[in-house]
């Protein structure tokens, strides 16, 4: 499904022994408004997605592992000339339960898109850039064993909604292009 260019990504530093949630950006430029744009992405174990700011979806729907996910986003009219970002949040429980098997955490995705300079690729590799996201606590409880972690949010710790912009930066000065 996906081209020998698009790479695994996790964040090194997300080293919690469970719940990390991490943040996934990646920007580039786009010549003149896209005639197509498809962008194809998972994650173990949940993800959501952003481009330019604008929240557009959230999955991996559930399956059997054997048949991982894989979710395909129409871009048109998302994608516009200049530059542009998409951004992942990407959630890994770090435990199995009764809806998801463990693996390793991660998210890989690919896009395309034709424009008036020709057909574009942009795959997850080593430019994307990625931060935990300090918001979600940890340690928290556990709801039950069919079910993963409670969600307890910081809203003073979090970055927000503009780790997601086009224009930001990160908490400690540095700009996230």
């Amino acid at each position: 499904m996906f081209s020998s260019n698009a790479q695994w990504l996790w964040c090194e530093s997300a080293d919690r022994p469970y719940h990390n949630v991490v943040c996934f950006r990646r920007r580039f430029e786009v010549d003149s408004e896209p005639t197509r744009g498809c962008l194809r992405i998972t994650a173990d174990a949940r993800y959501t997605l952003f481009v330019n700011g604008e929240w557009i979806g959230h999955g991996p729907g559930r399956a059997w592992p054997s048949a991982w996910p894989v979710d395909t986003y129409d871009l048109r009219g998302l994608l516009r000339p200049g530059a542009n970002v998409v951004a992942v949040l990407v959630q890994d429980w770090g435990v199995g339960t009764f809806q998801y098997i463990h693996a390793r955490p991660g998210m890989i995705a690919e896009l395309e898109w034709n424009d008036r300079a020709g057909s574009h690729e942009l795959f997850s590799d080593a430019q994307w850039r990625c931060r935990p996201h300090p918001g979600y606590l940890w340690p928290v409880p556990r709801i039950d064993c069919e079910q993963a972690w409670e969600e307890q949010f910081d809203a003073n710790a979090a970055p927000g909604n503009e780790w997601a912009a086009l224009e930001v930066a990160l908490a400690d000065g540095t700009p996230a292009t």
